[in-house]
């Protein structure tokens, strides 16, 4: 039963964490998309903000499916690595890289 509650416990706690790292990258968009912290809107402080919070949301990602990956004790049992939730850990960072990308690139196109 302990491992059991283990693996659920380790299974939400990944999924706190993309939780966050997709709220960060959402702020992030709203910070450079909107210039809220700004009163200028040529400015580009906003945009390197609001791009920097988005990669860290990736980062935070690419960090909760390793710390995952690793602290799994599924092969020990003769069950597969929980590669789903590597995948969805995977999508998320993606999906900042290019959030982050389009961010960088529309305040260069502007």
């Amino acid at each position: 039963m302990a491992d059991v509650q283990e693996k659920l416990a380790a299974e939400r706690t990944f999924l706190a964490w993309i939780r966050t790292s997709v709220s960060i990258m959402a702020f992030g968009f709203v910070v450079a998309r909107f210039d809220w912290f700004l009163y200028r809107s040529t400015s580009t402080a906003g945009t390197i903000l609001g791009a920097l919070l988005t990669a860290s949301g990736g980062l935070f990602a690419i960090l909760a499916a390793a710390r995952f990956w690793r602290e799994s004790r599924y092969p020990h049992e003769g069950h597969p690595r929980p590669t789903l939730a590597i995948a969805a850990g995977g999508a998320v960072a993606l999906s900042a890289v290019l959030l982050t990308a389009y961010l960088l690139a529309h305040r260069l196109s502007v």
